[in-house]
């Protein structure tokens, strides 16, 4: 894999020093997600949200997304096996 590669200016996202490039990518890829889901789920103030596997990357975005849209939230994780 090359050390540098050229691309257009408006496909950069900066990454904040505080945060590990493998965080970013995660985050990038999760949050893309959740959004998208938020987003079709159309959440209004006061809604009651059920989030599955609450734990995971997506999940745990969602939980905070949801909360942040004014829903009263419900995260169920599972357990160890």
């Amino acid at each position: 894999m090359p050390s540098w590669s050229a691309v257009p200016a408006d496909g950069v996202i900066p990454v904040p020093s505080e945060v590990g490039l493998a965080d970013a990518a995660a985050l990038l890829a999760d949050g893309r997600t959740a959004l998208g889901l938020l987003d079709r789920a159309a959440i209004e103030p006061g809604a009651t949200v059920l989030v599955e596997a609450a734990a995971g990357g997506v999940g745990s975005l969602l939980v905070q997304l949801a909360k942040r849209a004014g829903a009263f939230v419900v995260a169920a994780v599972g357990d160890e096996r």
